[in-house]
């Protein structure tokens, strides 16, 4: 239940202060889109533990997202038993062809471990990751997800601001596809 889920985290912030808080919250929404927004609003980063093809999707979105600099949001795979190599040799031959911005390890880091993942994402936040500046006209971002439900802006003191509307606006192909499959779950 989301409520306990949220006192428990209250709790520990409460009786231990020294201690990272650390949550666990499950992303629904009435799409995609809105799963993904979900998943990402409020972090400080991410990461990716082995999945299936929803993880694929929602990885590819924000190594997107980082290559376009539509997105500074730290970002880990946990590489166990070289689950990722192929996403990684992907990157690398992207890289070597010419056909991303950023250096392969600008856009995801690979760890062998959960902790290692752990870790690099709390040294993430001691360093400037590279940006890319992405010109964007104004009129071209959307206040709704693609099925019309708002996206609700938020200014956080992190710079993330800019993904929960970003992430929207690269995520509408195949929309319908995606709603009818799960509508028939």
């Amino acid at each position: 239940d989301k409520a306990e889920i949220r006192q428990s985290a209250d709790h520990a912030l409460e009786n231990d202060p020294s201690q990272p808080i650390r949550q666990l919250l499950v992303a629904g929404g009435i799409d995609l889109q809105e799963r993904k927004r979900l998943l990402v609003q409020g972090a400080n980063a991410l990461i990716v533990l082995p999945g299936g093809p929803g993880t694929f999707d929602e990885m590819w979105e924000m190594a997107c997202a980082r290559n376009l600099g539509m997105s500074q949001l730290p970002m880990v795979c946990v590489n166990i038993d070289n689950y990722y190599e192929p996403f990684r040799q992907m990157l690398e031959r992207a890289w070597k062809d010419k056909l991303v911005k950023l250096r392969p390890h600008d856009i995801i880091h690979f760890a062998s471990s959960a902790e290692e993942a752990v870790r690099w994402c709390e040294d993430a936040q001691h360093r400037e990751a590279p940006f890319v500046e992405l010109k964007k006209r104004k009129e071209a971002l959307r206040s709704q997800s693609v099925l019309g439900s708002p996206i609700v802006e938020t200014t956080p003191k992190r710079r993330i601001s800019l993904v929960a509307k970003s992430l929207s606006w690269l995520s509408s192909f195949g929309h319908q596809e995606q709603t009818d499959e799960m509508q028939a779950r």
